[in-house]
């Protein structure tokens, strides 16, 4: 194989050793809201941070950037434009308060109580809002683009990726951080992937279910163990996904249509507090606290388990600032090196102007050798299937 180096403005290559065009390898991709962004611009967490702070201030008469900033400042740095981090303070607030909730038989006054649980009731109120609006904006964002548009980024990639191993028995995990659905849509489109894809939904138990009491809507469970049937695509929703909800009653996680979810109006229902599943999505910046809990810790667990055995991995339309998605790329780069086998090839796709850092970001967070990553910054879809892509895919 000829690994050519390659130092444009565009992207970084290293040379490695040539291996024989009938050699089989795993490959195991990462994929972060850059497809997304790439599908639909207003996707990007800014954007759909305006359009959160847009719609409390309509409803409060308010500023609410401003009133959030200024909550922010008591408790720690606060990140203007980012929603995970406005969110992520709420719920952290709001579970705090819950905690003090306890303590009140101190107060001198009766009311001290009934004060504080209406304070926890305001802030978890603020905070479902919030929640609900950004899942909404995800949802009605990640259509309407036109059939154009979905196949020029989304199924293009996803039939790159379906792609990637010819044999028999291939193993190509993707991991998502996204909550959109667009990768789900694009496999299912994808002619190379031919329908044969696994993800945490088991297709041997469905049910009709009414997630806001409103529409019926057909729910498939979620899986509790690792139990993918054998498929050319495995695709890992490591954050949850718009059609994953938890049955409040029963806690049990279900996977259902997006179009069914749409009729029924779910997400403006969960903002009233109106529905009886509630989302299952890992929406804020206490991801490391929320990963270790199910389905995301099984979701983590099964990428994690898949990539060992890749000697190929992608990334793509990831900016390496999830702490929990890090650990487990350089966790499993570490056990091949314990194992005694040479490291992943690691394409990384971003847009990007400075490929070197890039490189040099990707190495800290995944614990791959740097001769070992390959970087091209032409961005999602141009460099799909480029000349870095063909080099490292064979």
């Amino acid at each position: 194989m000829d690994r050519a180096g390659f130092n444009e403005v565009q992207g970084v290559g290293t040379r490695g050793d040539p291996a024989s065009t009938e050699s089989r390898h795993g490959f195991g991709c990462l994929i972060g809201n850059g497809l997304s962004v790439a599908y639909n611009p207003e996707l990007s967490v800014r954007s759909l941070t305006e359009g959160i702070l847009q719609e409390i201030s309509n409803l409060s008469g308010g500023d609410a950037e401003q009133a959030l900033f200024r909550f922010a400042r008591g408790f720690g740095p606060y990140k203007p434009g980012d929603f995970e981090n406005v969110l992520g303070l709420l719920e952290s607030v709001g579970d705090s308060l819950m905690h003090l909730r306890r303590l009140t038989g101190l107060a001198r006054s009766a009311k001290s109580a009934a004060a504080l649980d209406e304070t926890v009731n305001f802030v978890r109120g603020l905070y479902r809002q919030g929640f609900g609006t950004a899942l909404a904006l995800i949802a009605e964002r990640a259509q309407g683009q036109g059939e154009a548009k979905l196949e020029e980024v989304i199924v293009r990639t996803c039939e790159a990726i379906a792609r990637l191993d010819k044999g028999p028995s291939p193993l190509i995990v993707v991991g998502t951080l996204n909550y959109d659905g667009l990768l789900l849509a694009g496999f299912l489109n994808s002619l190379e992937a031919g329908g044969q894809l696994a993800d945490l939904a088991d297709g041997r138990e469905r049910q009709r279910m009414m997630p806001s009491g409103r529409w019926p809507c057909l729910g498939t469970r979620l899986r509790n163990g690792d139990d993918f049937p054998r498929c050319k695509v495995e695709l890992v929703n490591l954050h949850g996904s718009l059609g994953w909800l938890e049955e409040l009653s029963s806690g049990e996680g279900w996977k259902f249509e997006f179009d069914c979810l749409r009729i029924d109006d779910f997400w403006n229902e969960f903002k009233a507090g109106n529905a009886v599943f509630a989302p299952m999505v890992v929406l804020t910046n206490q991801k490391e606290r929320a990963v270790l809990r199910w389905p995301y810790e099984l979701a983590y667990r099964i990428f994690e388990r898949r990539i060992r055995m890749c000697d190929r991995r992608l990334i793509a339309g990831y900016s390496f600032g999830d702490v929990p998605v890090n650990a487990a790329l350089s966790a499993a780069a570490k056990d091949r090196q314990d194992d005694s086998q040479p490291p992943p090839h690691l394409l990384v796709l971003g847009h990007t102007e400075k490929p070197h850092a890039l490189q040099a970001q990707a190495a800290e967070a995944t614990g791959i050798p740097r001769n070992h990553i390959e970087v091209d910054g032409s961005g999602i879809p141009d460099s799909v299937e480029g000349r870095l892509w063909r080099s490292w895919a064979a």
